[in-house]
């Protein structure tokens, strides 16, 4: 359950203003309408549905799940409402209509109130039975959101009827979405829609009941008109996602993940070209999303490409772009630009650097959240409000040209944004093994694994006690660092007293979990000195 929306007095203001609209609409007289095409959505940037929309477009279906995102990036993700209107045609007969929101909701049919739920819920579901005449009816839902996450639904069937109502023919701006009930798009797909947009975030969930919460797929086909110049497509899936353009892939990410954000620049003709997106749910949480926008010509990346947004989820085009000598800002209270607000912003970095072959380390200190990719490889995800926060990771890269690149947002309060690249650093040496072995006739034998799978006896003849107590270090143990790197190599220690094996760590042969030597670093078995 979510907070309050506003005080009881902007409740009865809003209760005073639709009252007084919905008296005014029903003295008009009922004129039979053309079927519209689609629903007319206005988004406004408040609860109360007041003042001018702050957006107005076509949507093809009422059928949202926004998670905690926003419908469109210039609506807030919190705090928002929308009022959708349509006029359909309808067979006479008995219908039952049904509406799912989080938050409140309000359903009108040709002016008169059928559904009135206006308050702070989880997503719930709510359903009327009308009777209505042969003609043109209109439908009115209006729609708000508090905070936390955000879904509206609306559909209907009619009662004695064998099926829901049919879709209604798509707008040109609807994905057509064929949605399979399997991971591989085979067969007929179950349901056939068309999506407003590709912009949801279905949690554990299914998209419709039609489908399972899991080990789903769809394929979004449309075709869209485009002006000639660079257009930039995102996408953010979990799980799997291909992307085409006119039938060639441009992303392909088909594999099991995490939601993740993949971006292609490309070039685009002008005139009409066909996009299709591919997507599949494994298991957990399911949500896709694409975006695309036209951008500024690429110019060659002699810096840091800078690309800052006034929103805190890098939406839309940036409201500045230009090249930064280096990553490293602390603005305080203040903003990195006129332009730029001094809460609330985003920036995505990027550059094209050359490395030596080498180790590297990379650090970020940041204020809010932030996110690191090298060569497209998210290494660092720590997208979430903080106060300055230091995160390192270290990487062997081949020598040439790598792509790095950064984003970060700012929530409020101090912006501060930095990255430090380090390299190329010393390779570690061996790593020390410290352990203990009786005071008679005691030894220790140490293995290494190989990298066909077989154990190595560093010292056949194993390591006697030297010191009264028992204490045994052994140093300089040698290291695969190339391929184990700082996690360590796998080794397997035996303690052996009076000819008879009384300890063992790392023996996975027979089920123990793996004991690594790690570099630079002094690594003890879990036997206490002295040894009985």
């Amino acid at each position: 359950m979510k907070g309050h929306v506003t005080s009881r007095y902007a409740r009865a203001l809003a209760s005073l203003f639709f009252g007084t609209a919905l008296i005014l609409m029903l003295a008009l007289p009922y004129a039979a309408k053309a079927e519209s095409a689609g629903w007319q959505g206005e988004y406004f940037n408040n609860p109360y549905l007041w003042g001018q929309p702050a957006l107005v477009r076509t949507d093809s279906s009422i059928n949202f799940y926004w998670g905690l995102g926003s419908p469109d990036y210039r609506i807030v993700p919190d705090g928002f409402s929308v009022r959708w209107t349509r006029t359909l045609y309808f067979d006479a007969g008995q219908y039952q209509f049904f509406t799912e929101t989080d938050d409140g909701v309000r359903l009108y049919i040709d002016g008169y109130p059928v559904i009135s739920q206006w308050k702070d819920q989880i997503p719930t579901v709510y359903s009327a039975v009308v009777t209505l005449s042969a003609g043109n009816h209109t439908i009115i839902m209006e729609y708000y959101e508090n905070t936390g996450a955000a879904t509206a639904r609306l559909w209907w069937q009619r009662l004695g009827a064998p099926a829901p109502t049919p879709t209604p023919a798509p707008s040109v701006d609807a994905w057509r979405g064929e949605y399979y009930a399997n991971r591989w798009l085979s067969g007929s797909p179950a349901l056939v829609r068309y999506d407003a947009d590709i912009k949801f975030d279905w949690g554990i969930g299914s998209p419709d009941p039609r489908l399972p919460a899991d080990d789903f797929s769809v394929r979004w086909t449309r075709d869209v008109t485009f002006e000639s110049g660079y257009y930039r497509f995102t996408v953010q899936s979990d799980d799997g996602v291909r992307l085409y353009i006119d039938g060639r892939p441009i992303i392909d990410r088909w594999f099991d993940q995490p939601p993740t954000s993949y971006t292609v620049e490309k070039q685009m003709t002008a005139g009409v070209h066909t996009v299709m997106l591919e997507y599949y749910e494994r298991g957990g949480g399911a949500s896709i999303f694409l975006w695309y926008w036209k951008i500024q010509p690429p110019q060659p990346i002699t810096a840091w490409r800078g690309e800052y947004y006034n929103n805190r989820w890098l939406y839309g085009p940036p409201a500045v772009v230009r090249n930064d000598n280096e990553i490293k800002f602390n603005w305080g209270m203040g903003s990195p630009d006129p332009r730029i607000n001094p809460d609330n912003f985003a920036v995505r970095w990027t550059r094209e650097m050359t490395f030596q072959e080498g180790r590297y380390e990379f650090t970020t200190k940041t204020d809010d959240g932030v996110r690191l990719w090298i060569d497209d490889r998210l290494v660092i995800d720590q997208w979430r409000d903080m106060g300055p926060g230091i995160f390192t990771y270290t990487i062997w890269l081949s020598g040439g040209t790598h792509r790095i690149r950064m984003e970060y947002y700012e929530n409020a309060g101090a912006a501060q944004a930095e990255l430090t690249i380090r390299g190329p650093l010393p390779v570690p040496s061996g790593g020390n093994l410290i352990t203990c072995v009786g005071r008679y006739n005691s030894w220790v034998k140490v293995y290494q694994r190989t990298a066909d799978g077989r154990w190595l006896d560093i010292n056949p003849r194993g390591w006697g006690p030297v010191d009264p107590s028992g204490y045994l270090k052994i140093d300089g143990l040698p290291v695969d660092y190339f391929r184990y790197g700082m996690q360590g190599h796998p080794y397997k220690v035996e303690l052996w007293v009076n000819g008879r094996l009384v300890q063992q760590v790392g023996n996975t042969d027979i089920g123990q979990p793996e004991f690594r030597i790690r570099p630079n670093a002094d690594n003890y078995t879990p036997w206490r000195c002295p040894v009985q």
